[in-house]
């Protein structure tokens, strides 16, 4: 049998064995028949991942990670930051609306719903309900 046949064969069992198409003592029998008990002398071509795949995970796992460790902690941190996140996302959030619903409104909300003006108003409603 030529050399290039068998090679194809040979894959095809190892592939068979390892998605359990067949029972392994089939395969291994089959690849013993095939490769005349060397089983070493086989060429095993391993599939290499390539490095924007790793590096895509890598980013995806950090903003993943970054994510969850701001939700979790988001109490430890101070009330003024806390108070900065939470009136950037609303405003984000109302401008988003407003938009997707209204269309031309989006001016109306983003000029007086400023992050510094928000902070300031919680700031003064927080004094005087003290």
């Amino acid at each position: 049998m030529e050399q290039k046949r068998k090679e194809i064969i040979i894959n095809e069992i190892k592939y068979w064995k390892q998605t359990r198409l067949l029972p392994e003592q089939y395969c291994d029998f089959l690849l013993a028949l095939y490769t005349e008990g060397n089983g070493d002398d086989v060429e095993t071509r391993t599939k290499q991942v390539p490095a924007w795949a790793i590096r895509a995970t890598a980013a995806m796992i950090g903003i993943c990670l970054s994510f969850v460790l701001l939700v979790i902690y988001f109490t430890e941190l101070s009330f003024v930051l806390q108070t900065l996140i939470l009136s950037r996302v609303s405003q984000d959030f109302v401008e988003n609306i407003f938009s997707v619903h209204y269309g031309c409104c989006q001016s109306l909300v983003s000029e007086p719903f400023s992050g510094i003006d928000i902070v300031s108003a919680f700031g003064l409603s927080s004094l005087i309900l003290k």
